[in-house]
């Protein structure tokens, strides 16, 4: 029969390995809770800085003529949007020709070209994809009349933090739209368009 002596040396060991090991991941599980808070403290942070900045810059007014003149990734850009804001002006002008001519807007922009192939250098985005052509809204200002398909200018991330997203747009009144959703930068119309009156 064991000695109450080794009873006691055996009741010790047995609290000192397994009371360590309790210990140890008892420390693993303090020390997972305490880096799991530190992580989500940082993800914090860095969104709350992210989202201040933009609001920040979307309510800071945008140079728009520093930005013509830069040499920057976002000057290059607008740029970009600018000359196939010309582009599509230039397609305009065929359309108010032919409505002047026919005394209607084309129904299509094969219909157009049909009429003057010249207006076939200006039918689709410098950049490839055609432009989409909404006759119903000739002389609409509140209207697309023309627009890319699918837009493939590249933006920024300056111009994302101002909520500018590049999409060139005419509408109905002969103004062009640079960017989607905003009036920042447009080409003002040469002459206001009319919709054609229904007989």
């Amino acid at each position: 029969m064991p000695s109450i002596d080794s009873r006691e040396t055996a009741k010790q060991i047995h609290l000192y390995c397994f009371g360590s090991l309790f210990d140890l991941r008892l420390g693993m599980h303090e020390r997972k809770r305490y880096w799991g808070r530190i992580a989500l403290s940082s993800i914090i942070v860095v969104v709350l800085f992210f989202v201040g900045l933009k609001f920040y810059l979307f309510w800071t007014p945008v140079d728009v003529l520093n930005l013509f003149e830069s040499d920057s990734a976002s000057g290059r850009a607008v740029q970009d949007v600018y000359d196939c804001a010309h582009h599509q002006r230039n397609l305009l002008g065929y359309i108010i020709a032919f409505k002047n001519e026919v005394g209607r807007p084309p129904q299509s922009l094969e219909e157009l070209i049909n009429h003057d192939t010249g207006a076939m250098a200006f039918d689709k985005c410098l950049l490839g994809p055609d432009y989409e052509y909404l006759p119903e809204n000739y002389g609409k200002p509140d209207a697309v009349l023309i627009r890319e398909r699918a837009t493939k200018h590249d933006g920024t991330l300056y111009l994302w933090l101002h909520g500018l997203r590049p999409r060139v747009e005419t509408t109905g009144d002969g103004t062009v739209h640079l960017f989607e959703d905003s009036d920042l930068i447009t080409l003002p119309p040469k002459e206001k368009l009319k919709a054609a009156e229904s007989d």
